[in-house]
Protein backbone atom coordinates (compact mmCIF):
# COMPACT_ATOMS: atom_id res chain seq x y z
CA UNK A 1 0.00 0.00 0.00
CA UNK A 2 0.81 3.78 -0.56
CA UNK A 3 1.39 4.06 3.30
CA UNK A 4 3.27 0.45 4.10
CA UNK A 5 5.83 2.31 1.05
CA UNK A 6 5.62 5.95 3.22
CA UNK A 7 6.74 3.97 6.39
CA UNK A 8 9.19 2.01 4.42
CA UNK A 9 11.34 5.10 3.12
CA UNK A 10 11.32 6.84 6.11
CA UNK A 11 12.92 3.79 8.02
CA UNK A 12 15.21 3.57 5.37
CA UNK A 13 15.84 7.04 5.78
CA UNK A 14 16.69 6.69 9.79
CA UNK A 15 18.49 3.81 9.01
CA UNK A 16 20.75 5.83 6.12
CA UNK A 17 21.16 8.97 8.80
CA UNK A 18 21.82 6.82 11.86
CA UNK A 19 24.40 5.05 9.16
CA UNK A 20 25.28 8.04 8.59
CA UNK A 21 26.46 9.35 12.56
CA UNK A 22 28.09 6.71 13.32
CA UNK A 23 30.51 6.92 10.45
CA UNK A 24 31.06 10.13 11.52
CA UNK A 25 31.80 9.55 14.83
CA UNK A 26 33.69 6.68 14.24
CA UNK A 27 35.73 9.04 11.76
CA UNK A 28 36.22 11.47 14.56
CA UNK A 29 37.54 8.89 16.81
CA UNK A 30 39.96 7.98 14.81
CA UNK A 31 41.50 10.99 14.00
CA UNK A 32 42.13 12.05 17.44
CA UNK A 33 45.36 11.96 18.66
CA UNK A 34 45.95 10.88 22.57
CA UNK A 35 48.83 12.28 24.54
CA UNK A 36 48.80 10.70 28.22
CA UNK A 37 49.96 13.48 30.40
CA UNK A 38 51.61 12.35 34.42
CA UNK A 39 51.19 14.89 36.74
CA UNK A 40 51.27 15.43 40.67
CA UNK A 41 47.65 15.87 41.80
CA UNK A 42 48.05 19.46 43.15
CA UNK A 43 49.78 20.49 39.88
CA UNK A 44 47.17 18.49 37.80
CA UNK A 45 44.42 20.12 39.63
CA UNK A 46 45.76 23.53 40.92
CA UNK A 47 47.93 24.41 37.44
CA UNK A 48 46.78 22.41 34.50
CA UNK A 49 42.99 22.39 34.71
CA UNK A 50 42.68 25.61 34.79
CA UNK A 51 44.11 26.03 31.39
CA UNK A 52 42.05 22.93 30.24
CA UNK A 53 39.18 24.33 28.38
CA UNK A 54 41.79 26.69 26.50
CA UNK A 55 43.96 23.67 25.26
CA UNK A 56 40.50 22.03 24.21
CA UNK A 57 39.68 25.11 21.94
CA UNK A 58 43.33 25.22 20.27
CA UNK A 59 44.07 21.22 20.31
CA UNK A 60 40.13 19.35 19.36
CA UNK A 61 41.70 16.84 17.68
CA UNK A 62 44.26 15.92 21.03
CA UNK A 63 42.59 13.53 23.68
CA UNK A 64 44.92 14.44 26.64
CA UNK A 65 45.01 11.38 29.28
CA UNK A 66 45.29 12.74 32.73
CA UNK A 67 47.40 10.69 35.21
CA UNK A 68 47.54 12.52 38.58
CA UNK A 69 50.59 10.61 40.19
CA UNK A 70 54.09 11.45 41.64
CA UNK A 71 55.77 8.82 39.56
CA UNK A 72 59.04 9.74 37.25
CA UNK A 73 59.20 5.83 36.21
CA UNK A 74 56.28 5.40 34.29
CA UNK A 75 58.16 7.55 30.96
CA UNK A 76 60.30 5.17 31.12
CA UNK A 77 57.79 2.30 30.82
CA UNK A 78 56.39 4.39 28.15
CA UNK A 79 53.28 4.57 30.62
CA UNK A 80 52.97 8.49 29.69
CA UNK A 81 54.48 10.97 27.08
CA UNK A 82 54.97 13.78 29.24
CA UNK A 83 55.52 14.32 32.89
CA UNK A 84 55.02 17.53 35.24
CA UNK A 85 57.23 16.97 38.43
CA UNK A 86 58.62 18.93 41.03
CA UNK A 87 61.74 17.59 41.52
CA UNK A 88 64.23 17.70 38.37
CA UNK A 89 64.78 13.99 37.02
CA UNK A 90 68.47 12.84 36.79
CA UNK A 91 67.25 9.58 34.22
CA UNK A 92 69.23 9.24 31.25
CA UNK A 93 67.34 9.85 27.94
CA UNK A 94 64.89 12.34 29.92
CA UNK A 95 64.39 16.17 28.82
CA UNK A 96 63.50 18.43 31.43
CA UNK A 97 62.39 22.16 31.17
CA UNK A 98 62.31 24.02 33.75
CA UNK A 99 58.23 26.00 34.17
CA UNK A 100 58.36 27.80 37.20
CA UNK A 101 59.04 27.69 41.22
CA UNK A 102 56.22 26.46 43.34
CA UNK A 103 55.91 28.53 46.63
CA UNK A 104 55.03 26.79 49.97
CA UNK A 105 53.79 29.30 52.72
CA UNK A 106 51.92 28.90 55.96
CA UNK A 107 48.52 31.06 55.87
CA UNK A 108 45.78 31.68 58.52
CA UNK A 109 42.72 33.80 59.05
CA UNK A 110 43.52 37.28 60.33
CA UNK A 111 40.55 36.27 62.67
CA UNK A 112 42.20 33.13 64.25
CA UNK A 113 45.50 34.91 64.63
CA UNK A 114 43.90 37.83 66.63
CA UNK A 115 41.73 35.43 68.96
CA UNK A 116 44.41 33.10 69.92
CA UNK A 117 48.03 33.38 71.66
CA UNK A 118 51.02 32.31 69.39
CA UNK A 119 51.34 29.60 72.40
CA UNK A 120 47.72 27.85 71.69
CA UNK A 121 48.21 28.67 67.85
CA UNK A 122 48.04 25.38 65.65
CA UNK A 123 49.16 24.20 62.45
CA UNK A 124 48.12 21.66 59.63
CA UNK A 125 51.74 20.55 57.32
CA UNK A 126 52.01 18.24 54.28
CA UNK A 127 52.79 14.66 55.22
CA UNK A 128 55.89 14.93 52.69
CA UNK A 129 59.63 13.84 53.00
CA UNK A 130 63.06 15.24 51.56
CA UNK A 131 64.08 18.53 51.50
CA UNK A 132 60.79 20.32 51.59
CA UNK A 133 59.82 18.14 54.36
CA UNK A 134 63.12 19.42 56.61
CA UNK A 135 62.26 22.99 56.33
CA UNK A 136 58.50 21.91 57.31
CA UNK A 137 59.98 20.52 60.74
CA UNK A 138 62.27 23.23 61.32
CA UNK A 139 59.43 25.74 60.68
CA UNK A 140 57.08 23.69 63.14
CA UNK A 141 60.16 23.00 65.70
CA UNK A 142 57.85 22.59 69.12
CA UNK A 143 54.92 24.11 67.40
CA UNK A 144 51.83 21.96 67.84
CA UNK A 145 50.68 20.15 64.88
CA UNK A 146 46.67 18.90 64.55
CA UNK A 147 46.74 17.88 61.05
CA UNK A 148 49.02 15.83 58.44
CA UNK A 149 47.82 14.82 55.13
CA UNK A 150 48.81 15.43 51.10
CA UNK A 151 45.42 16.93 50.11
CA UNK A 152 45.84 20.67 49.78
CA UNK A 153 42.38 21.28 49.38
CA UNK A 154 41.75 19.82 53.17
CA UNK A 155 44.54 21.95 54.51
CA UNK A 156 42.79 25.19 53.13
CA UNK A 157 39.16 23.96 54.16
CA UNK A 158 40.71 24.38 57.51
CA UNK A 159 42.36 27.27 57.77
CA UNK A 160 39.15 29.02 56.06
CA UNK A 161 37.31 27.34 58.95
CA UNK A 162 39.61 28.82 61.21
CA UNK A 163 41.51 25.78 62.62
CA UNK A 164 44.31 26.40 62.31
CA UNK A 165 47.63 27.61 60.04
CA UNK A 166 47.97 25.74 57.20
CA UNK A 167 51.18 24.99 54.66
CA UNK A 168 49.66 26.06 51.08
CA UNK A 169 51.41 26.27 47.53
CA UNK A 170 50.95 30.01 46.25
CA UNK A 171 48.82 28.91 43.70
CA UNK A 172 45.99 27.90 46.07
CA UNK A 173 45.37 31.07 47.59
CA UNK A 174 43.67 33.79 46.05
CA UNK A 175 42.75 37.52 47.31
CA UNK A 176 39.19 36.40 47.28
CA UNK A 177 40.11 33.66 50.25
CA UNK A 178 41.51 36.38 52.81
CA UNK A 179 44.39 34.31 54.15
CA UNK A 180 47.71 35.95 55.81
CA UNK A 181 50.91 35.05 55.34
CA UNK A 182 52.44 33.40 59.02
CA UNK A 183 56.33 33.09 60.17
CA UNK A 184 55.66 30.01 62.41
CA UNK A 185 59.03 30.09 64.41
CA UNK A 186 58.50 33.92 65.09
CA UNK A 187 60.41 35.63 62.69
CA UNK A 188 59.94 39.41 61.66
CA UNK A 189 59.56 37.86 57.67
CA UNK A 190 57.46 34.96 57.00
CA UNK A 191 60.00 32.41 55.38
CA UNK A 192 58.77 30.12 52.02
CA UNK A 193 59.74 27.16 50.55
CA UNK A 194 60.49 27.13 46.64
CA UNK A 195 60.45 23.90 44.52
CA UNK A 196 60.84 24.32 40.84
CA UNK A 197 58.56 22.76 38.36
CA UNK A 198 59.65 20.82 35.43
CA UNK A 199 58.21 19.65 32.09
CA UNK A 200 59.37 16.08 31.18
CA UNK A 201 59.60 14.19 28.23
CA UNK A 202 62.03 11.47 26.12
CA UNK A 203 64.47 12.42 23.88
CA UNK A 204 63.40 10.71 21.51
CA UNK A 205 59.38 12.09 21.63
CA UNK A 206 60.44 15.23 21.26
CA UNK A 207 60.17 14.47 17.28
CA UNK A 208 56.08 13.79 17.72
CA UNK A 209 53.72 16.51 16.50
CA UNK A 210 51.28 15.58 18.76
CA UNK A 211 53.56 15.65 21.82
CA UNK A 212 55.35 18.44 20.63
CA UNK A 213 52.14 20.48 20.76
CA UNK A 214 50.93 19.24 24.02
CA UNK A 215 54.89 20.06 25.66
CA UNK A 216 54.82 23.86 23.74
CA UNK A 217 51.37 24.60 25.45
CA UNK A 218 52.18 23.56 28.64
CA UNK A 219 54.92 25.57 28.31
CA UNK A 220 52.94 28.67 27.54
CA UNK A 221 50.44 28.24 30.02
CA UNK A 222 52.49 27.02 33.13
CA UNK A 223 55.94 28.80 32.35
CA UNK A 224 56.78 31.75 35.27
CA UNK A 225 56.53 34.29 32.68
CA UNK A 226 52.68 33.24 32.34
CA UNK A 227 52.04 34.39 35.74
Amino acid sequence: TDEGARIYAQAQEIAVGMDSLLRTAREQREEMAEVVVSAPPLVAKGLLMPHFAAFTRRHANIRLVLQSDAQISNLHARQADIALRIVRPTQNGLVALRLRPIRFRFYARANYLKNRPRAEQAFLCLNIAGAHGLWQAEQLAGRKIILACNDFDVIKAAVAAETGIGLLPDFYVRPADGFVQVAPNGAAQPEEFAADLYLVMHEDLRRSAKIRAVADFLGEVLAERAG
